[in-house]
């Protein structure tokens, strides 16, 4: 009887060890593929749709450059401020519900992605970026800006691509207003909340070309000392 139980036990060892092993080894796969997770921005666009909310997208190309495919599992947007710049205008409105990719007003700042990029390979992704909560009165150019890094595969391992600065349409039909006069001093703190926002901006920030419309025209408003005779 030992004679048969003694083979028997030694095969249960042995496919214990292999098992054992083969853990070992694709742990230490896993951990250099984590390792290795790691990809390129190569280009960053913006997209107006002609819609009636003229919806933005925001265009995403990377590339991965290392050997192994390289997912990813999410974007967050963070440090996300909101510059307002109202029109005078007292409108009456209702909310419109919309679903958006990627909402700059709601609760969460995270967006789970399902992508992965192969070794060598581009992979080019958008963002189509609006917000759920309307920002009063709703009429006006109110201008997004914020943070936006990839989350991959390892939760510490990420792509920052930088910071964003967009118009973003409010989520509202306007059923009628009432205008209010544009004071001067309506226009000056227009003008100064425009500059001290251009200053911020001036480097480092993709800056889309209807924000930068709106800050080059709110900019150019002469404030009181500006009409000041020297």
């Amino acid at each position: 009887m030992s004679t048969v139980v003694i083979p028997a036990l030694v095969a249960i060892a042995v496919a214990t060890v292999s098992a054992v092993i083969a853990d070992r080894i694709k742990r230490r796969a896993d951990r250099r593929e984590r390792a290795d997770a790691r990809l390129e921005l190569l280009a960053v666009d913006f997209v107006r749709a002609e819609d009636a909310f003229e919806s933005l997208t925001l265009d995403i190309t990377v590339r991965n450059p290392g050997t192994t495919t390289c997912p990813i599992q999410g974007a967050r947007f963070s440090d996300i401020e909101t510059w307002r710049f109202p029109r005078p205008l007292s409108p009456s409105f209702r909310r419109i519900s919309h679903t958006y990719d990627a909402d700059l007003g709601g609760d969460s700042d995270n967006v789970v992605l399902h992508q992965g990029v192969p070794p060598g390979e581009i992979d080019r992704f958008a963002f189509r970026l609006g917000t759920s909560r309307p920002l009063s009165p709703g009429l006006g150019s109110f201008l997004y800006l914020f943070r936006l890094e990839l989350i991959l595969n390892n939760p510490t391992a990420t792509l920052d691509l930088g910071r964003f600065l967009v118009d973003i349409r409010q989520p509202v039909r306007v059923l009628g207003y009432h205008g209010m006069p544009e004071a001067r001093e309506w226009r000056q703190q227009l003008a100064e909340r425009a500059r001290a926002l251009a200053k911020i901006v001036e480097s480092d920030t993709h800056v889309e070309s209807r924000a930068r419309e709106v800050l080059d025209k709110l900019s150019a408003t002469p404030l009181a000392q500006d009409d000041d005779p020297a």
